[in-house]
């Protein structure tokens, strides 16, 4: 799959000269920090266990995030562009394969925000109730 995609983006044929590094950094905090906050999103769905779940998926979502614009901005500032100009290429594979990791995360990130709003007023709801 790499090496496919890598015929889109230089930078994953580089190994670990070049432009690559800022790219393995950012594979390497997905794989290790992001995954794990995914694990415990699911677990927290499954447990259900609210406060844990949105905290873990609001996480996961601005890192997931982070990383895109990230990778978007390292290519975009780049001097010597990693991207294949063709079309197929450029729009398929960079701006197509990496485009559902901005927008699904985008929705999610709001999804808990939304929720976490709404348990916060009831929160502040059933304290006034209860100082009054």
């Amino acid at each position: 799959m790499w090496k496919e995609y890598a015929k889109s983006d230089s930078r994953y044929m580089q190994g670990g000269t070049g432009n690559f590094a800022p790219v393995l950094a950012q594979e390497a905090s997905t794989v290790f920090v992001v995954g794990p906050l995914c694990w415990l999103t699911i677990y927290a769905m499954w447990t259900r266990r609210s406060a844990v779940r949105e905290l873990s998926q609001l996480a996961a979502s601005v890192m997931h995030m982070q990383s895109v614009l990230l990778y978007f901005g390292a290519e975009l500032l780049a001097r010597e562009p990693s991207c294949r100009p063709e079309p197929q290429y450029f729009y398929m594979y960079f701006v197509g394969a990496n485009l559902p990791w901005l927008v699904v995360p985008l929705v999610l990130a709001t999804s808990s925000v939304t929720r976490m709003r709404a348990q916060m007023a009831i929160a502040r709801a059933a304290e006034k109730t209860h100082t009054l």
